[in-house]
């Protein structure tokens, strides 16, 4: 009876932790590193990142016991609210409301609309949906015509570059 055994080696646990991105940051992604509990980490922020996403930092989570794997680190990123700009469409709701206001839009008579900084993919549904041109600024490729900004094209802003823009030059005559 009885003898032996024991419990085989325990995973270790999987972890959170909150990151707080700047909305440039956020929508330009790229690499940083930070210190949680003592240890220092190299995260890979993806650009297009959302509120309340989870970034996995597989195997450094809580250590596991004997051979067994340790557990993941998940990173929960929240945006830090921006003075100017804020990110609309990323939540259903909001998503199906901006879908149905181009619909009201197109019924009252507008030629076109302009889409900026909604999701690629509500933008590719207003797309399909509308009889009129719709146009994307930093909305995704779905729509019938891009807008670029003038200052976007030429790399006037030292510290931002949007994600969409492909800098084309830089002006000879100073602005």
């Amino acid at each position: 009876m009885g003898g032996g055994g024991g419990y085989g080696p325990i995973p270790g646990a999987d972890q959170e932790a909150e990151l707080e991105l700047p909305l440039e940051e956020a929508y330009r992604g790229g690499k940083r590193t930070l210190r949680l509990y003592g240890l220092q980490y190299d995260v890979d922020i993806p650009a297009g990142v959302l509120d309340g996403q989870r970034i996995r930092l597989a195997g450094q989570g809580g250590r596991g016991n004997g051979d067994a794997p340790p557990g993941d680190l998940y990173l929960v990123v929240r945006i830090k609210p921006h003075p100017r700009f804020r990110v609309q469409g990323r939540d259903s709701a909001r998503a199906l409301r901006i879908v149905e206001d181009a619909r009201i839009l197109e019924q009252a008579g507008a030629y076109s609309i302009l889409l900026e900084m909604v999701p690629d993919r509500v933008c590719q549904i207003i797309t399909e949906r509308a009889h009129i041109p719709i146009i994307s600024l930093g909305s995704g490729p779905h729509a019938a015509g891009q807008l670029l900004i003038f200052h976007d094209m030429f790399g006037l802003y030292p510290r931002f570059k949007p994600k969409m823009a492909k800098v084309y030059g830089l002006p000879l005559i100073p602005l």
